[in-house]
């Protein structure tokens, strides 16, 4: 958990939501980590990792013939 400093109150989902949205952080990737506000910065290395992994298990499926196979952006539904 994201460890939070200061004497602000924790933030709900609804002020995140209204912040996240401002136009000033369109291009950015925000959080709500424990009641704080938490810009996630990207991984190239282990982006590249986890696409040479995802490659790995779209190919045991290609042979398999499991479930389908997707990426960590998709989401998960039944």
């Amino acid at each position: 958990m994201a460890a939070r400093t200061g004497i602000h109150p924790p933030l709900m989902a609804a002020q995140f939501e209204q912040i996240a949205a401002l136009p000033e952080n369109r291009d950015r990737r925000l959080e709500l980590r424990g009641g704080a506000l938490i810009e996630v910065v990207s991984n190239s290395y282990l982006s590249e990792m986890a696409a040479a992994l995802l490659e790995e298990i779209h190919a045991f499926d290609e042979v398999h013939k499991l479930e389908r196979v997707t990426g960590a952006d998709s989401g998960y539904r039944q």
